[in-house]
């Protein structure tokens, strides 16, 4: 056994401490960024071969050798975890410093602690999506970039939402002026993302303005 705990070969030997933030580039745990921040540090921990101990799957040895190995490995991924969150965070586990399973217990605290919040920004999007809604004459850019920014905070909360749906909110925010715009977009729906219909509309939108001389001229069906 050599003196990190392993074998001859390194088999067993528990991981050694590191001052570099890992992964490379991640940034600290906010409360705001949880899904990004989780799948990051996954990833250190499979490099690190601490990933069943985080997740659970690997439990503390009763006594021996074996349980000092896994204590070792626990406090590396509780090292891990505390060099990238930030300070309020930080709160949360700060009372796990001594704890024979800190790197379990504070990965499980922050999940806890974090989801339920998320879950309530979700509904909170999810009710600002609905609210968004355009009047004749309103200037159609603006409309888009806030359903294009609320999906993205959706997404940053950890909410799935397909392309389809997103795109079906586009079209149906759009007011009565674009009524004759849909047959077109519908006949190229093998095309549809929320960014290539976003850049239809805009380019429409900048054909009606520049010369077909204002927001409600009605453009037919086969101009584009």
């Amino acid at each position: 056994m050599n003196e990190r705990g392993g074998d001859a070969n390194g088999r067993g030997a528990v991981p050694e401490k590191t001052s570099e933030p890992p992964p490379s580039k991640v940034e600290a745990l906010d409360g705001s960024n949880y899904e990004e921040w989780s799948g990051r540090m996954r990833s250190a921990f499979k490099r690190y071969k601490l990933l069943k101990i985080a997740v659970g799957e690997e439990k503390m040895p009763e006594e021996g050798e074996a349980r000092e190995r896994w204590i070792e490995k626990s406090t590396v991924l509780f090292d891990l975890i505390l060099q990238s969150v930030n300070k309020e965070m930080f709160e949360h586990i700060k009372d796990l410093v001594e704890a024979d399973d800190s790197g379990p217990r504070a990965w499980k605290l922050l999940r806890d602690v974090i989801q339920p919040n998320t879950l309530l920004m979700v509904i909170v999007l999810e009710k600002e999506l609905a609210a968004i809604s355009m009047r004749p004459g309103d200037d159609v850019k603006p409309v888009l970039d806030k359903i294009k920014d609320t999906y993205a905070r959706m997404a940053a909360a950890g909410s799935s939402v397909s392309q389809l749906q997103q795109c079906t909110k586009i079209i149906s925010v759009l007011d009565n002026s674009w009524d004759n715009l849909i047959p077109t977009l519908n006949s190229q729906q093998d095309q549809w993302t929320p960014e290539w219909l976003r850049q239809q509309i805009l380019q429409e939108d900048f054909r009606r303005r520049h010369v077909g001389g204002g927001a409600a001229t009605k453009t037919a069906e086969g101009s584009w």
